[in-house]
């Protein structure tokens, strides 16, 4: 028997989460200047969840641009002392189906690995994740192209969908079910309603012909426009690149791990000064082989879930995806360069 939905009226959101703020710190998108951020709940504040697309990804909530991992002291025995992560519950509302596949992925990289990250699963086990089905795709989505959907539900707790004048939520995880064991929420026959979702936008080569790929003469064409700020993989919910550094001020320090980019010159810069990757087309032919290629190789999935902020963010409109689909239809007409084309993407999407 398929599990009931319940119903939360929009003039009860707040009295909702009000309850739930005695025991959660919560946080949920706001419409700030245009673009919705991820903001811890404010009481005063009126709510409406996003529809669609969402500029802030929630990677920075489960990995801060800063996070601190050791307190130290020149003067004591034992200098460094671990930092306790957070044990606080959290619920997280609002969550669309690009990033909870993100944070699938993040899991696989920093809890399902040799290498596990203990702040990154401490802030996975305090978290409760509700996420909400997209109303419609914008243009730069394209989630449909990487295997999932406006309404998928992996790595929710409770999954959620518009109605009219309220919302219908159902829970996924035992945690959902704590969260909705609540006297607000009534149950209902009210189903969501299924809807079509467009696909193709930015279809793919698969991994290994891109693996193929790795030498041939299109690489040095298609990056032309691409400034290697960065900005794309700090807006990536599945890039992960980080580095470690030692803050002091007199006798007092921390070790904090901040985030990076391989978008970066510096970043595979060599102590002795040598940099393999030394050129711009080389560091972005990095950046879209570990995308499509290397993290499957890894761990069993392509690490772009279709979220769009790659389009959105560049500051001069060179689409990744565009970009990624460019060299994948290269690839499979056997075309030895894309030097003549100018459909690299410089035009700005609709937002």
């Amino acid at each position: 028997m398929a599990k009931k939905w319940k119903r939360l009226e929009k003039s009860r959101i707040k009295e909702f989460l009000n309850e739930l703020h005695a025991s959660y710190e919560i946080w949920l998108p706001y419409l700030e200047e245009d673009k919705w951020r991820f903001k811890e709940y404010d009481i005063e504040k009126e709510i409406d969840l996003p529809s669609s697309f969402v500029h802030d990804s929630i990677k920075r909530l489960f990995l801060p641009r800063r996070k601190r991992i050791m307190e130290f002291n020149k003067h004591k025995k034992w200098p460094v002392v671990p930092v306790s992560p957070p044990a606080a519950n959290r619920l997280l509302m609002g969550i669309h189906a690009c990033d909870g596949a993100a944070l699938q992925y993040l899991d696989r990289v920093f809890i399902d690995s040799p290498y596990k990250d203990t702040f990154y699963e401490a802030e996975r086990n305090r978290t409760v994740i509700a996420g909400i089905q997209c109303d419609r795709m914008e243009s730069m989505c394209h989630c449909t192209d990487r295997g999932i959907s406006p309404e998928h539900r992996d790595g929710m707790d409770i999954i959620m969908s518009r109605t009219k004048n309220g919302y219908l939520l159902q829970a996924i995880t035992e945690k959902g079910h704590t969260i909705l064991n609540n006297r607000i929420l009534a149950e209902t026959d009210e189903q969501p309603v299924k809807k079509e979702w467009s696909d193709q936008r930015y279809p793919l080569a698969t991994p290994e012909a891109f693996l193929e790929s790795y030498s041939v003469d299109i690489w040095r064409d298609v990056m032309k426009y691409c400034l290697t700020c960065g900005i794309c993989t700090f807006g990536c919910p599945t890039c992960t690149c980080f580095h470690v550094a030692d803050e002091l001020y007199k006798n007092e320090g921390e070790r904090v791990a901040v985030w990076d980019s391989c978008q970066f010159r510096s970043y595979s810069r060599m102590a002795a000064g040598h940099n393999p990757r030394a050129r711009t087309f080389e560091r972005i032919k990095n950046r879209i082989m570990d995308k499509f290629a290397y993290s499957f190789l890894r761990y069993g999935q392509i690490s772009c879930t279709g979220c769009g902020r790659c389009v959105v963010s560049c500051p001069v409109k060179c689409s990744l995806p565009e970009t990624a689909t460019l060299i994948s239809n290269t690839i499979k007409q056997k075309k030895p360069s894309l030097a003549s084309s100018d459909a690299v993407s410089r035009s700005k999407p609709e937002q």
